[in-house]
């Protein structure tokens, strides 16, 4: 109120306003009462703690040092705020990776924040599409925990293989500086086409430290395939390629002849599935009679003919430097010829060598011992996986109802137990060893697993092998007919090709 005094009381109340009101401290004119009671606490806190009492009140001045500490706290965290990049030591690379997220409109993906301090980072089929390529690419350029990258079936697709490639050209740096690397990229099944093998073309020739690579299944065409073996003859550093399931044609192993004959540092590559011809085939011989660091090559179920795979043999019998191991035909129908080569290079080199068969000269009647006459499609009707097609084109179903039919944890792969129980439930006639057989037929990685992919390869492999049973039981029908015509002309020359 205007000209009054302040305080708690006033005159009506029948007391004299003080100019103050006060709580604590030595300040002059305060009542008498609170000096007592102040007296009496200081002698109280007196008795208690004696000579410790000047400690206790030292606290106080402890408190105000650090506060002098803390003003230099502060003004880091300022600058941390300000500027913190200079501050952000995450070698795993999650903030850049959440920051990129938001940048770009994607949502993180919970399984990469939790697998980023690994050093194996395996995400199939995880529906990343091109954004999220891009999403993650930025943390894996600054990773340095990371050595092994499995993407596979992510429809990454050409734009996504530019930021991924990005990864292993910015990464190279990274490791010169850190001592780590990205050694294994897994990118099956992911689309890239053409337009992505170039990207891969250019980090291929650039990066020193990657030494597994898979590319299978991503559409390639001739003029992607040429890319991939172009760079492949400058590359240092990649020992193992899969570039299965690609079109290279006649154009595409031209390229790869000069590949192997200049590539110095791959042990292991696989060209299964790649559309390769026959004609094809002089081109191939020509990079294997001068390469000598291949140690295994999967060239199998390809249009090869036995004349082609005859080249390929002859030519790595003239290559006394060929280190070769394993050499992998499919099912592939070979002449005496190959077999001989075969033998010989199995015994002087340990070379081992996968194919379908021996064509005979000329195919008897009967199988010796037997009496029955051949037939190469219900000998292939047997096979384990030939069965299990069966029982899914009788049901309607397509191989991935299969698969999530038996996938009995919803994990996107079948164990041997859940492909047993499943083929058991469905009343398929296939006995254990066979299960075991279909299992080691299926299971190309060696994981102890079945996974989508696989299950589609098996399937293709099927297909192919019916038709080199089919080509190779008209061949013998067609031998088998003349054989018997010219036994009518001539029954003791026929009689002495039975009992040969």
């Amino acid at each position: 109120m205007p000209g009054s005094k302040t305080g708690f009381l006033d005159e009506q109340d029948g007391l004299e306003p003080r100019d103050t009101v006060f709580f604590g401290g030595d300040i002059e004119g305060r009542p008498q009462e609170i000096e007592d009671d102040i007296e009496d606490i200081d002698d109280e806190l007196e008795d208690e703690f004696g000579e410790d009492l000047d400690n206790i009140s030292s606290i106080g001045s402890d408190d105000e040092a650090k506060a002098a500490e803390y003003d230099t706290d502060l003004e880091v965290d300022a600058e941390k705020l300000i500027f913190p990049d200079r501050y952000d030591h995450d070698t795993s690379g999650k903030s850049a990776y959440l920051k990129k997220c938001e940048e770009i409109g994607v949502q993180p993906i919970t399984f990469f924040l939790k697998h980023m301090h690994d050093t194996e980072l395996v995400m199939k089929y995880h529906s990343l599409g091109p954004q999220g390529m891009k999403a993650i690419a930025t943390p894996l350029e600054v990773n340095t925990v990371i050595e092994k990258i499995d993407l596979e079936g992510n429809y990454i697709l050409g734009e996504g293989a530019t930021y991924l490639t990005r990864v292993l050209r910015e990464n190279v740096y990274v490791t010169e500086l850190r001592n780590a690397s990205i050694k294994t990229l897994m990118l099956r099944h992911n689309m890239f086409e053409d337009g992505g093998a170039q990207w891969f073309s250019d980090s291929m020739n650039e990066n020193v430290t990657l030494e597994t690579l898979d590319l299978s299944f991503n559409r390639f065409q001739n003029k992607g395939c040429v890319l991939l073996a172009q760079a492949l003859k400058d590359n240092v550093g990649l020992k193992y390629l899969d570039i299965s399931m690609n079109g290279f044609g006649l154009e595409g192993a031209r390229a790869l002849e000069g590949a192997l004959k200049e590539n110095k540092y791959l042990t292991d590559l696989n060209i299964s599935y790649c559309r390769i011809p026959d004609e094809a085939a002089v081109h191939i011989a020509g990079g294997l009679q001068h390469n000598d660091t291949l140690e295994n090559l999967n060239i199998g179920y390809n249009p090869l003919q036995e004349d082609g795979a005859d080249k390929i043999m002859t030519a790595i019998q003239v290559n006394q430097s060929s280190v070769l191991k394993l050499i992998d035909f499919g099912v592939l129908m070979v002449k005496k010829s190959f077999k001989a080569l075969e033998d010989q290079l199995a015994e002087e080199r340990g070379l081992k060598t996968i194919y379908g068969g021996v064509l005979p000269d000329c195919p008897r009647t009967k199988l010796r011992g037997e009496g029955r006459e051949i037939d190469a499609m219900k000998m292939l009707l047997r096979d384990p996986m030939s069965k299990l097609k069966a029982y899914v084109e009788k049901e309607g179903y397509r191989m991935i109802d299969l698969l999530k039919s038996f996938d009995r944890d919803n994990s996107f792969t079948i164990s041997l137990e859940e492909l047993k129980e499943g083929i058991r439930r469905c009343n398929i006639d296939l006995s254990d060893p066979q299960i075991s057989q279909l299992m080691r037929q299926l299971d190309k990685d060696g994981n102890g697993e079945i996974d989508f992919s696989e299950l589609l390869q098996g399937n293709d492999e099927l297909i192919l092998k019916k038709r080199a049973a089919k080509k190779w039981q008209q061949a013998h029908d067609k031998t088998l007919e003349e054989t018997q015509m010219e036994a009518k002309s001539e029954p003791k020359t026929y009689m002495s090709t039975i009992d040969t």
